[in-house]
């Protein structure tokens, strides 16, 4: 029986794809034991997961303190770990390696952290990359270099929500007026940043061409409070047809809440983000609309018939690219030009 720690700090779309670090474990020996550390704001997407046998949670805005961390790791060295993989590899998770004492540490290939490992790997640099799911196959060689295998398939994240949570929500979604019979279209207004949010008025035409081909379905909108301003916004941008299809009062109080409405949903259409990354967690058709600054050959993870992802490299010319700014990159990436990979997306998952 041996013990494993993955470590996994920040993003929470992070956190779930490093998940399937222990349903790998698991499933190469169900006797393993598999210790997950994480940020505490991010333990949502790991709830109840029966392949992490103990979550160990970072306090906000501690991991740059230095005795915190160094408590964690003595703390951690108590449990005689077999292995640690640093799937995070900066310098907080670098000491909490460092200190666990594990028997084989596993890491990323730093000049100024490769001493405190067994065994590194060289990340793909994304600018390199030459394949899709660069994210993966980081990870991946992580797995390799313990086990010992040639090639490695990490399986897909998955969400585990309660029976209770799903019911919640449906009764959620029926006193708000939406009807289970006709679509629930989940659209995911915001990038992580204004400069990684597509524009609300190219939004606003993708939201119209999606009432045009889908008059029955129902729209609700991913948003936390303090973002209304710029819902509004993009309401107020589309056609009035389009408005009455929206309900907008309808939306997660929680993480855990948020992610049980998307269970309902038909689809989640809207900015690439940690947002798109649940759905296909949950079995829900996405379709994501990468920022300029994000890398498509990195994060479009598990790309199928189901998950449809668009970037503008994939529609702007060679010459374009090259005599375009970056902030020029956006303006050009018209709903025009995603509207065509759209719609295969809408008649293979919601028709």
């Amino acid at each position: 029986m041996k013990k494993f720690l993955i470590i996994q700090q920040k993003m929470i779309g992070d956190v779930l794809t490093s998940s399937s670090l222990c349903t790998y474990i698991k499933n190469k020996d169900q006797s393993s034991i598999v210790h997950y550390l994480i940020n505490e704001s991010t333990k949502d997407v790991v709830l109840h997961h029966p392949d992490i046998d103990k979550l160990i949670l970072l306090k906000k805005n501690k991991e740059s303190s230095i005795p915190y961390l160094v408590k964690i790791g003595l703390l951690l060295r108590k449990e005689k770990y077999d292995v640690v993989f640093d799937v995070y590899a900066k310098l907080s998770s670098n000491l909490i390696s460092l200190l666990t004492n594990a028997d084989i540490k596993i890491g990323y290939k730093k000049s100024y952290s490769s001493f405190i490992y067994h065994r590194t790997i060289s990340r793909t640099k994304d600018h390199l990359a030459l394949e899709a799911n660069t994210a993966l196959k980081d990870r991946e060689k992580l797995l390799r270099a313990y086990f010992n295998e040639k090639s490695i398939e990490l399986p897909k994240p998955t969400i585990f929500l309660t029976e209770v949570e799903k019911n919640d929500a449906g009764k959620l979604l029926e006193e708000a007026g939406l009807n289970s019979t006709n679509p629930i279209l989940m659209i995911a207004v915001l990038g992580s940043s204004d400069a990684k949010t597509y524009p609300l008025d190219y939004m606003a035409h993708i939201l119209d061409h999606l009432h045009e081909t889908l008059p029955k379905a129902q729209i609700i909108f991913n948003y936390i409070p303090n973002q209304l301003e710029q819902v509004n916004q993009l309401y107020y941008a589309c056609k009035t047809s389009t408005q009455n299809a929206v309900i907008r009062d309808v939306y997660g109080k929680s993480i855990r809440e948020f992610l049980a409405l998307l269970s309902h949903c038909d689809a989640l259409i809207g900015n690439e983000g940690g947002a798109v990354n649940m759905a296909k967690a949950l079995e829900v058709p996405t379709f994501s609309i990468f920022s300029p600054q994000i890398s498509k050959e990195a994060w479009s993870l598990f790309e199928n018939e189901q998950n449809y992802a668009i970037h503008v490299n994939d529609v702007l010319s060679a010459e374009e690219k090259r005599r375009l700014t970056n902030n020029e990159l956006y303006s050009n990436f018209t709903p025009q030009r995603i509207i065509p990979l759209l719609n295969k997306f809408i008649a293979l998952n919601l028709t």
